[in-house]
């Protein structure tokens, strides 16, 4: 018979593993290596990842920050693919 400290344990870890983790404005502008300034901008202007707020603080899915940091190595690498053909 599991404990109710294991039960708890095992039902944390089975909610960890089906919320995704996110960022906050910092941590994106520390990743792309940007002033927060220009992540709020970008934010202001539509650019960049999905956002969203919780209370106050706006939070950034790590699966929306990989598929635009992705889509734009891809863009970049198309310009230049393109640029030596």
């Amino acid at each position: 018979m599991a404990s109710c400290t294991e039960e708890g344990a095992a039902a944390e870890q089975g909610v960890a593993e089906q919320v995704p983790a996110y960022m906050i404005i910092e941590e994106l502008a520390e990743l792309v290596r940007a002033p927060v300034e220009t992540v709020r901008y970008w934010r202001h202007i539509g650019k960049g990842p999905k956002s969203f707020k919780v209370g106050r603080r706006v939070l950034y899915a790590v699966e929306d920050v990989e598929a635009i940091i992705a889509a734009a190595r891809n863009a970049e690498a198309n310009v230049h693919a393109g640029g030596a053909a």
